[in-house]
């Protein structure tokens, strides 16, 4: 899909000079947490230019039932999704939505 078909509405809204600037923006995330994730999320779908995530933390039962980022797609236990680091997760997340935006942890 060609970049001016796939970000057509923001093109609309702040025009092309306004997606060429956020295209060209990094932010970096520390703690991924529900409303830090979410808000990030708003970020990489119209085309953010990277991102990372940063957080030592381990994800809990908490993040699971709390933050949509903190969970997975397939038939993983919540146990298993408890064990591993909430920065990975969340960016696994959040990369699947716009796979053109780059993202670490």
């Amino acid at each position: 899909m060609a970049t001016s078909d796939k970000y057509d509405r923001q093109l609309r809204l702040w025009g092309a000079a306004g997606q060429r600037a956020l295209a060209e923006t990094t932010v970096v995330l520390f703690q991924a947490t529900a409303a830090g994730t979410e808000t990030l999320k708003n970020l990489v779908l119209p085309g953010l230019g990277a991102f990372c995530v940063v957080d030592s933390a381990w994800t809990t039962a908490e993040d699971v039932s709390a933050n949509f980022f903190t969970t997975t797609n397939t038939s993983t236990t919540s146990t298993a999704v408890q064990q591993q680091p909430r920065a990975q997760l969340a960016y696994q997340q959040l990369q699947e939505l716009n796979p053109d935006v780059r993202g670490s942890y």
